[in-house]
């Protein structure tokens, strides 16, 4: 640390050095919950994509499962 920082540490006194250490604590704090926020949000939208992605896995599985009955229907049609 410069001398100069260092006399205006002693200048601004023990209130003064109190307010400064809370106000950068308070920001560091402030971003570190801006940050979380953020991956709460990111978290809920993947969370709905996931939902999303499972819905249509089932749509499609059903529509697969729906083809191969017919399939099977026109198969034994065919060999009759």
């Amino acid at each position: 640390m410069e001398l100069s920082v260092i006399e205006i540490i002693k200048s601004l006194g023990l209130p003064g050095v109190i307010f400064v250490i809370w106000y950068f604590d308070s920001r560091k704090i402030q971003n570190l919950q801006r940050v979380i926020e953020e991956q709460v949000a990111d978290k809920e939208l993947m969370r709905e994509d996931r939902q999303q992605l499972i819905q249509m896995v089932r749509e499609i599985s059903t529509l697969i499962s729906r083809n191969t009955e017919q399939a099977e229907r026109v198969e034994r049609l065919l060999l009759k």
